[in-house]
């Protein structure tokens, strides 16, 4: 689940010598069209860490194709694609301790979004590709009220950053 481009922290726990060999795809795979799709999204911010997250969802049906986008204050700070055993493997950027919600993205609508769920930590690390943390999106009858951006992401409190917002 290695993409170019994308930043990763390898945690070695043993002591000696060890060979990691990066992974080399062929062109026209669906690795290399996946990138050169689209520009990645939440990615390359300027952002001076990450918290890794492998999880799957519970309350939404998936397609394939479907994203998992990570939200802190309603910036975008993460987007992937599901695996083929839909499992996401997410990088999610930050640079200080707070809320984390997610949507679902599919064909560039949002169709399903969390309350504030995680907290993002800096270099740590949530669920494994054996025990992925879950991502509830069971829908609850939730008041309309508060504070959003003008994608119709809902902030966690009032906005701290200068903009346009409802």
């Amino acid at each position: 689940y290695l993409k170019p481009g994308e930043g990763y922290m390898f945690f070695r726990n043993s002591l000696g010598y060890a060979d990691f060999t990066y992974p080399f795809f062929e062109p026209g795979s669906t690795f290399i069209d996946e990138i050169t799709k689209a520009p990645a999204r939440g990615t390359n911010s300027g952002k001076a860490t990450t918290m890794s997250v492998s999880a799957i969802t519970t309350g939404v049906e998936l397609l394939p194709g479907d994203k998992l986008l990570a939200f802190a204050e309603g910036e975008l700070r993460g987007a992937v694609t599901a695996s083929a055993d839909s499992v996401f493997y997410l990088s999610i950027e930050g640079d200080v301790q707070q809320p984390l919600w997610f949507a679902i993205e599919r064909e560039g609508d949002v169709i399903a979004t969390t309350p504030e769920v995680l907290t993002y930590k800096a270099n740590s690390l949530v669920g494994t590709p054996d025990e992925p943390t879950k991502i509830d999106f069971t829908v609850r009858d939730i008041p309309n009220f508060g504070w959003y951006t003008l994608e119709g992401y809902k902030l966690s409190g009032r906005p701290t950053k200068k903009g346009v917002y409802i």
